[in-house]
């Protein structure tokens, strides 16, 4: 019976911490969904703004992947090699990076 108990309230416990948890795995699941959205934002537009000095620059350029070193036409942000999604490139004017996702 003692068993029964214990297994009883370990279960309770846990599902009472799941439920106090949930307000911020909501939350985390917002901001997540927001930052999605803003980068399917940019990607549509097709140029990302540096803060630094303003340059449009075009998404869709000859690149360099950071991790497999291919070099192709396409988007700066996916290498189709590789599959590596990069969250950052270089502006093409002052060289300062660009964070975008």
């Amino acid at each position: 019976m003692r068993d029964v108990t214990k297994v009883l309230l370990r279960t309770t416990g846990v599902a009472v911490l799941y439920l106090l948890a949930s307000p911020l795995y909501a939350l985390l699941g917002l901001r997540r969904l927001q930052r999605s959205f803003r980068g399917a934002r940019l990607v549509r537009s097709g140029f990302v703004d540096c803060p630094h000095c303003g340059l449009r620059n075009p998404l869709d350029v000859l690149s360099t992947c950071h991790r497999c070193g291919i070099t192709e036409f396409g988007s700066r942000l996916f290498c189709s090699n590789c599959r590596q999604v990069t969250r950052w490139f270089d502006c093409a004017r002052c060289r300062a990076t660009i964070k975008v996702l």
